[in-house]
């Protein structure tokens, strides 16, 4: 019996130690892609940036000197 129950362990060990190197993805990615995925990052976070900088607008509406009591 004790024989049979030490069987079954090992099949069982041996069945989920083939399913974990078979799903197993590769931890990390090479340092060339890693490189260029900085290089990517940077050129965005650059043209996101000249995007959202302010420019200076020019208008000829000149404002009231204060708020209109007439408004609400």
């Amino acid at each position: 019996m004790a024989k049979l129950g030490f069987c079954l362990i090992l099949i069982v060990m041996l069945v989920f130690l083939s399913f974990s190197y078979s799903e197993a993805r590769p931890l990390g990615t090479p340092a060339g892609s890693m490189e260029n995925a900085a290089q990517h990052v940077m050129r965005t976070r650059a043209w996101l940036s000249s995007l959202t900088q302010e420019k200076p607008r020019r208008t000829s509406r000149l404002s009231p000197g204060g708020p209109d009591p007439k408004h609400h």
